[in-house]
């Protein structure tokens, strides 16, 4: 994958940014949000069978999912390339289908995005959730 970058966002806005991740509350929410996300793998928990109308916006890491960014650092990193591009493949699917579960959804891929994308791409993350919230308020 491509280098970190820097951030783009201000000094302070980085200082604020890592006081609330440190904070214990924030340490909470990831414990228990990784606490639904083991449930939702259970193979007895049933998938949804949609969210109707419920307004969704799937942002997909555009690195994750690339499959020459995905090749060049399987090969780089001395991983099975042909395994990782599947892998990138069925991220990608899981992404579309996801997409799927609502009627009233968008699926964009940010290009040269990692896990972060609100960090990667801050201003193509802000512009995208902007759009998308005032698509909704005209609703």
């Amino acid at each position: 994958m491509p280098t970190r970058r820097p951030s783009p966002l201000p000094a302070e806005i980085l200082i604020a940014k890592t006081a609330v991740q440190n904070r214990t509350d924030t340490a909470h929410a990831v414990v228990n949000e990784i606490a639904v996300m083991r449930q939702g793998l259970e193979p007895s928990t049933p998938p949804p069978d949609g969210l109707g109308n419920l307004p969704l916006l799937v942002l997909t890491a555009g690195n994750l999912v690339d499959s020459d960014l995905v090749a060049r650092e399987a090969e780089r990193s001395g991983k099975d390339i042909e395994a990782e591009i599947e892998l990138a493949r069925i991220q990608r699917a899981e992404q579309d289908d996801l997409a799927r579960l609502s009627i009233n959804s968008r699926h964009i891929v940010v290009k040269n995005s990692g896990h972060f994308i609100m960090q990667d791409q801050a201003d193509q993350f802000v512009g995208i959730v902007s759009e998308f919230a005032d698509s909704l308020a005209r609703q």
